[in-house]
């Protein structure tokens, strides 16, 4: 009976440090395969499909799982899953389980960066803005997701991609010098910018 309660106790124990919550800035210098439990707000709905991004007040990250369709911007998540990255983008998969605390929170404040400054890892999940910004092609956007090359005069060029769910496909590109915000992301070796919609 002492060996059983003993065992139940080291079961309890281990899953409560399992299911600690740590903050978004600890859990990416976990290892590939970790699981964690972090806390954030939500920076985006369905405009960039299923992946979701949340920030904290020490970082961002990505978790990518359909349950997690019905979460929108705002939604403060508890999110418990598998450290995994995804062509080196930082993100939970799978999702063990979340849970929305609540709903219709201010979402974190675009931090304002030059492009030289925020296409880097340690901006990966926030929000950025980029001011007197241009794009380098011209017409309009594809209605399926692509890249586009921007410059705000601090780098030569950085890969906007603009996602097919998003309202911004099908409309022209802007001509002229505008601000950009939107979600710093990554695919394979290249940064890109997420914007979320028009506005």
């Amino acid at each position: 009976m002492t060996l059983l309660l003993l065992a139940l106790s080291l079961l309890i124990s281990f899953a409560q440090a399992h299911s600690q919550v740590i903050t978004i800035a600890e859990a990416r210098t976990k290892p590939n395969g970790s699981t964690v439990t972090v806390r954030g707000i939500v920076t985006n709905e369905d405009e960039l499909g299923t992946i979701r991004y949340l920030q904290d007040g020490t970082g961002g990250l990505a978790a990518y799982s359909s349950s997690m369709s019905n979460v929108q911007r705002g939604d403060s998540v508890e999110v418990t899953g598998v450290v995994a990255p995804y062509n080196n983008l930082f993100e939970i998969t799978p999702v063990n389980s979340f849970s929305v605390i609540t709903s219709g929170n201010p979402v974190p404040a675009p931090k304002l960066l030059t492009m030289a400054q925020g296409y880097v890892e340690a901006y990966e999940g926030q929000l950025v803005r980029f001011n007197n910004s241009t794009f380098i092609s011209t017409g309009n956007f594809q209605t399926a997701s692509a890249n586009y090359d921007a410059t705000d005069g601090s780098l030569v060029s950085a890969e906007v991609r603009i996602n097919s769910t998003s309202n911004i496909a099908g409309t022209p590109i802007p001509g002229g010098a505008i601000d950009i915000i939107g979600i710093m992301s990554q695919f394979q070796s290249t940064y890109q910018l997420l914007p979320r919609d028009l506005s």
